[in-house]
Protein backbone atom coordinates (compact mmCIF):
# COMPACT_ATOMS: atom_id res chain seq x y z
CA UNK A 1 0.00 0.00 0.00
CA UNK A 2 1.53 3.16 -0.99
CA UNK A 3 2.43 5.81 2.08
CA UNK A 4 -0.18 8.35 0.88
CA UNK A 5 -3.35 5.98 0.43
CA UNK A 6 -1.52 4.87 3.95
CA UNK A 7 -2.02 8.31 5.34
CA UNK A 8 -5.89 8.91 3.62
CA UNK A 9 -6.95 5.50 5.22
CA UNK A 10 -5.73 6.29 8.98
CA UNK A 11 -6.88 10.02 8.59
CA UNK A 12 -10.17 8.41 7.98
CA UNK A 13 -9.75 5.74 10.51
CA UNK A 14 -8.78 8.07 12.95
CA UNK A 15 -12.51 9.94 12.51
CA UNK A 16 -13.97 7.19 13.35
CA UNK A 17 -12.49 6.37 15.84
CA UNK A 18 -12.88 10.31 17.34
CA UNK A 19 -16.73 10.35 16.57
CA UNK A 20 -17.65 6.83 17.35
CA UNK A 21 -16.39 8.01 21.04
CA UNK A 22 -17.87 11.44 21.16
CA UNK A 23 -21.24 9.57 20.48
CA UNK A 24 -20.24 7.44 23.83
CA UNK A 25 -19.65 10.53 25.70
CA UNK A 26 -22.48 12.17 25.12
CA UNK A 27 -25.03 9.78 26.33
CA UNK A 28 -23.62 10.79 29.60
CA UNK A 29 -25.37 14.60 28.83
CA UNK A 30 -29.03 15.18 30.61
CA UNK A 31 -31.68 14.62 28.60
CA UNK A 32 -32.46 16.33 25.66
CA UNK A 33 -28.76 18.20 25.52
CA UNK A 34 -27.12 15.29 24.80
CA UNK A 35 -29.18 15.32 21.02
CA UNK A 36 -27.37 17.38 18.94
CA UNK A 37 -24.18 16.61 19.68
CA UNK A 38 -24.75 12.82 19.32
CA UNK A 39 -26.85 13.67 15.92
CA UNK A 40 -23.51 15.84 14.80
CA UNK A 41 -21.10 12.80 15.88
CA UNK A 42 -23.14 10.22 14.40
CA UNK A 43 -23.41 12.34 10.92
CA UNK A 44 -19.70 12.90 11.31
CA UNK A 45 -19.45 9.15 11.99
CA UNK A 46 -20.89 7.90 9.16
CA UNK A 47 -18.69 10.61 6.75
CA UNK A 48 -15.90 9.31 7.89
CA UNK A 49 -16.71 5.18 7.06
CA UNK A 50 -18.29 5.94 4.00
CA UNK A 51 -15.29 8.16 2.79
CA UNK A 52 -12.52 5.07 4.48
CA UNK A 53 -15.13 2.09 2.60
CA UNK A 54 -14.39 4.17 -0.61
CA UNK A 55 -11.23 5.02 -0.44
CA UNK A 56 -10.19 0.93 0.70
CA UNK A 57 -12.54 -0.17 -1.97
CA UNK A 58 -11.09 2.43 -4.76
CA UNK A 59 -7.62 0.81 -3.21
CA UNK A 60 -8.41 -2.75 -3.76
CA UNK A 61 -9.48 -2.26 -7.25
CA UNK A 62 -6.79 -0.31 -8.57
CA UNK A 63 -8.07 2.89 -9.04
CA UNK A 64 -6.47 6.34 -8.23
CA UNK A 65 -7.54 6.83 -4.07
CA UNK A 66 -5.82 10.23 -4.34
CA UNK A 67 -7.34 11.84 -7.46
CA UNK A 68 -5.97 11.83 -10.98
CA UNK A 69 -3.56 14.39 -12.15
CA UNK A 70 -6.89 16.61 -13.95
CA UNK A 71 -8.48 17.10 -10.89
CA UNK A 72 -7.73 20.12 -8.40
CA UNK A 73 -7.34 18.91 -5.02
CA UNK A 74 -4.87 18.61 -2.00
CA UNK A 75 -4.59 15.14 -2.41
CA UNK A 76 -4.00 15.40 -6.34
CA UNK A 77 -1.12 17.45 -5.41
CA UNK A 78 0.59 15.28 -3.42
CA UNK A 79 -0.07 12.48 -5.29
CA UNK A 80 3.77 11.68 -5.67
CA UNK A 81 5.55 9.08 -4.45
CA UNK A 82 8.65 9.87 -3.02
CA UNK A 83 10.18 10.47 0.16
CA UNK A 84 9.63 14.62 0.36
CA UNK A 85 5.80 13.98 -0.73
CA UNK A 86 4.94 11.65 1.87
CA UNK A 87 6.67 13.98 4.07
CA UNK A 88 5.07 16.75 3.00
CA UNK A 89 1.57 15.19 3.53
CA UNK A 90 2.25 13.68 6.61
CA UNK A 91 2.75 17.37 8.21
CA UNK A 92 0.16 18.87 7.09
CA UNK A 93 -2.26 16.07 8.35
CA UNK A 94 -0.50 16.33 11.44
CA UNK A 95 -0.89 20.45 11.51
CA UNK A 96 -4.77 20.23 10.98
CA UNK A 97 -4.46 17.32 13.47
CA UNK A 98 -2.96 20.05 15.74
CA UNK A 99 -5.65 22.18 15.14
CA UNK A 100 -8.35 20.10 16.55
CA UNK A 101 -6.63 18.79 19.53
CA UNK A 102 -6.34 22.73 20.49
CA UNK A 103 -9.54 22.90 19.85
CA UNK A 104 -10.87 20.30 22.25
CA UNK A 105 -8.25 21.36 24.51
CA UNK A 106 -9.72 24.74 24.49
CA UNK A 107 -13.01 23.39 25.17
CA UNK A 108 -11.49 21.76 28.14
CA UNK A 109 -9.92 24.57 29.84
CA UNK A 110 -12.48 27.41 28.91
CA UNK A 111 -15.71 25.46 27.98
CA UNK A 112 -17.23 25.66 25.11
CA UNK A 113 -18.72 28.95 24.06
CA UNK A 114 -15.73 30.65 25.01
CA UNK A 115 -13.07 27.84 23.95
CA UNK A 116 -15.01 27.94 20.26
CA UNK A 117 -14.69 31.67 19.72
CA UNK A 118 -10.71 31.59 20.88
CA UNK A 119 -10.36 28.76 18.45
CA UNK A 120 -11.60 30.52 15.45
CA UNK A 121 -9.53 33.84 16.35
CA UNK A 122 -6.45 32.01 16.38
CA UNK A 123 -7.22 30.01 13.39
CA UNK A 124 -7.97 33.25 11.66
CA UNK A 125 -5.00 35.06 13.16
CA UNK A 126 -2.44 32.25 11.43
CA UNK A 127 -4.05 30.03 8.75
CA UNK A 128 -6.07 32.80 7.41
CA UNK A 129 -4.37 35.96 8.15
CA UNK A 130 -7.76 37.51 7.89
CA UNK A 131 -8.45 41.25 8.36
CA UNK A 132 -9.15 42.62 11.77
CA UNK A 133 -12.82 43.62 11.30
CA UNK A 134 -13.23 39.29 10.55
CA UNK A 135 -10.79 38.99 13.67
CA UNK A 136 -13.37 40.83 15.36
CA UNK A 137 -16.78 39.46 13.85
CA UNK A 138 -15.41 35.66 13.39
CA UNK A 139 -15.19 34.29 17.06
CA UNK A 140 -18.47 37.22 18.17
CA UNK A 141 -20.55 35.46 15.78
CA UNK A 142 -19.29 31.94 16.73
CA UNK A 143 -20.26 32.86 20.19
CA UNK A 144 -23.63 34.30 19.65
CA UNK A 145 -24.59 31.58 17.74
CA UNK A 146 -23.47 28.81 20.10
CA UNK A 147 -25.10 30.80 22.43
CA UNK A 148 -28.60 31.29 20.62
CA UNK A 149 -28.59 27.54 20.61
CA UNK A 150 -27.50 27.13 24.08
CA UNK A 151 -30.79 29.09 24.98
CA UNK A 152 -33.03 28.07 22.37
CA UNK A 153 -32.60 24.51 22.88
CA UNK A 154 -31.90 24.95 27.31
CA UNK A 155 -28.42 23.42 26.50
CA UNK A 156 -25.74 22.82 29.62
CA UNK A 157 -22.35 22.69 28.12
CA UNK A 158 -19.84 19.58 29.87
CA UNK A 159 -17.74 21.88 32.60
CA UNK A 160 -14.53 23.46 32.22
CA UNK A 161 -11.58 24.14 34.09
CA UNK A 162 -11.88 27.30 33.90
CA UNK A 163 -15.40 29.41 33.36
CA UNK A 164 -14.81 32.51 30.90
CA UNK A 165 -18.69 32.33 29.89
CA UNK A 166 -21.62 30.95 31.93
Amino acid sequence: MPALVALRLGFSALWIVAFAYAITETFDFPSISGMYPRVAAALGLILAAVTFAVDLWKWRRGRDVLGSEVSISASAALAAEDEHGVRRAFLRAARYALWLVALMASFWLVGVVAGAGLFVLAFLLVESKAHWILLVAGPLATMGLLMLLANSMNLFWPESLITLVP
